[in-house]
């Protein structure tokens, strides 16, 4: 008989590679981002308006704190899952409260802009930015609600990316970003502790200026009533404990396999409503991560990545 290669698996990654390099994969993924940006636009017809459940809502939850601030009024009055509920620290408030001033729709267009503009920071185009809304269908539902998950999902791109320094900031409003930490400690340990420098003496000067709120913000976590009956969260079907210890998980292996980390931060949030599963597009970076250092690793060993096995090109059998 002949020599035949055991090359089975190459043959069919370069009929992928051959379709790729066609013009119809482009096609359609143009065609999925103007799907993807008219979904978007059709759910930003809401009105932004002060009272009501409207558009927004997350955004107003932002404004309303930093304005009850600056008037000197409770700040942790509504409860998780109540039109204007505040459910993050202090400081979250202090740093919005100038921003608080202008006209609602002026401040909740600027937060969607700028979570639009994170978005297509993670995934690095416009075209895979209007795709990741079809795959990814809590992305819309993000913008839509003008929160920063799509803000800490940056944060993480730009750490698979090499820049840690804006991770620990990313987790001032929202904890769940400390769940990367596992991923960045083994990378650029300088640029993180920068950040984490940065972020805890922002923390230290709201502490100092304003220890009543915190103590107002402790109060009001531990008595925080259960969402479970709320079918915007989607984390009710899995207990908080077991979720934290799937993020405990995720966010190990995360050390070798940076595709888990968004995972892991996602599954780290106390409450997890269904906008915060947004912050998964950070996967899209995190793959093309893996995939890079996979091949760098076929490279030093010098094994073909196209066979399966990992045995070395030019194996053949009689």
């Amino acid at each position: 008989m002949g020599r035949m290669h055991l090359n089975s698996s190459g043959w069919a990654a370069r009929r992928v590679d051959a379709w790729l390099d066609t013009a119809w994969p482009r096609r359609l993924l143009a065609l999925l981002s103007l799907v993807g940006f008219a979904m978007l636009a059709w759910n930003l017809t809401s009105p932004i308006v002060e009272h009501g459940t409207t558009g927004a809502s997350d955004a107003r939850a932002y404004w309303a704190a930093g304005r009850r601030l600056l008037q000197g009024t409770a700040l942790y009055a509504d409860t998780a899952g109540q039109p204007f509920a505040f459910l993050y620290p202090p400081i979250a408030a202090q740093l919005v409260a100038p921003l608080s001033l202008l006209p609602l729709p002026v401040f909740a267009w600027g937060i969607r802009v700028l979570e639009l503009l994170c978005l297509r920071y993670v995934v690095g185009s416009w075209k895979l930015a209007g795709a990741s809304m079809i795959v990814c269908l809590p992305v819309v539902a993000e913008i839509e609600a003008g929160n920063i998950n799509l803000v800490i999902a940056a944060a993480l791109a730009a750490a698979i990316r090499g820049d840690n320094r804006w991770l620990v900031p990313a987790a001032v409003p929202k904890f769940t970003a400390l769940a990367a930490l596992p991923f960045a400690l083994g990378r650029n340990r300088r640029a993180l502790v920068l950040g984490a420098l940065g972020a805890a003496t922002l923390c230290a000067l709201s502490v100092l200026s304003a220890p009543d709120l915190w103590r107002s913000y402790a109060t009001f976590v531990i008595s925080q009533p259960s969402v479970d009956n709320q079918w915007y969260n989607v984390g009710r079907v899995v207990s908080l404990p077991a979720r934290l210890l799937g993020a405990a998980v995720c966010a190990l292996i995360a050390i070798r396999r940076p595709v888990f980390m968004p995972v892991a931060v996602a599954l780290s949030a106390p409450v997890l409503w269904f906008n915060s599963l947004s912050v998964l597009v950070a996967i899209v970076p995190a793959m093309t991560v893996d995939s890079a250092t996979r091949a760098s690793g076929h490279a030093l060993l010098g094994v073909d990545p196209a066979l399966s096995d990992g045995r070395r090109p030019g194996r053949t059998v009689g």
